[in-house]
């Protein structure tokens, strides 16, 4: 509310005001509507409100339906009360990428496409447009052959025969997640998926004993892409997928390709 009070210094100032229908993260809550809607009208000679948004607490399973319709519902009373006493109307607001796909009652004037935009989202079922633009690689720095009953990284993986041993140059520093360490976690080359062994700061250990073709050093190995989904990989790393896309380090090298090359 104190903002309202400190526009003075904009001539016509255009707001958009956010509000809390059960985050409580951010925003002005709606109780406090008829409040704002006073300062509002105190104001109106120098603001201008351009849109009224809210943000949902919990759309990812359906045990949060009820929940997020109760916000709805908050949101789209308290908005139209602001929107009357202004005297215009105003762009409204709510769903993220999730709720975009399993809320489209409540698309209103606009959606706020995140993560979607790049072919991840954040609930099942996937969409049918839903191609995510987004992979991550790794070279082998090492390989080498260890033989049984040997142990591999700092979990002393155990082997229990004699195993060509692949060092990727990437590790939890760059996002990946030691949860990976539990030997369900595994990566793509040649067509064939393989096991994690070990992560560590710098590096990942994988387990290339079963691929037939030639491996040298500098291949690139998929962490997640085409052939390893990133959501499997943000469930093996025990997160969501956007958490894990969020989570690569500044190491990590961003390549950026045109539509017309992506071919």
């Amino acid at each position: 509310m104190l903002s309202l009070d400190q526009v003075d210094i904009i001539p016509f100032p255009n707001i958009h005001i956010k509000l809390d229908t059960g985050l409580h993260r951010l925003g002005i809550s709606v109780n406090d509507v008829p409040i704002l809607i006073n300062k509002l009208s105190a104001n109106s000679h120098r603001i201008h409100v351009k849109s009224i948004y809210s943000h949902f607490m919990g759309i990812y399973t359906s045990g949060l339906d009820d929940m997020a319709r109760h916000q709805a519902d908050l949101f789209v009373t308290s908005a139209v009360t602001i929107e009357k006493a202004l005297g215009y109307s105003v762009m409204k607001h709510l769903c993220n990428s999730g709720a975009t796909i399993r809320y489209p009652d409540f698309h209103l004037d606009m959606v706020r496409i995140g993560c979607g935009l790049y072919g991840i989202w954040p609930v099942q079922p996937k969409v049918e447009f839903q191609t995510c633009v987004a992979s991550l690689v790794a070279p082998i720095i090492r390989l080498e052959w260890v033989c049984e009953n040997d142990t591999v990284g700092y979990v002393q993986h155990r082997l229990n025969r004699s195993s060509l041993i692949g060092v990727l140059c990437i590790g939890y520093v760059d996002g990946l997640r030691r949860h990976l360490n539990n030997g369900e976690g595994r990566v793509w080359i040649y067509g064939y998926r393989v096991p994690i062994l070990s992560i560590s700061m710098d590096m990942t250990m994988i387990d290339l004993t079963d691929v037939t073709e030639q491996v040298n050093i500098n291949d690139q190995v998929e962490i997640f892409g085409e052939h390893i989904p990133l959501e499997q990989m943000a469930r093996w790393c025990q997160m969501v997928s956007h958490e894990l896309i969020a989570g690569l380090g500044q190491r990590v090298k961003r390549i950026f390709v045109a539509e017309e090359y992506a071919n």
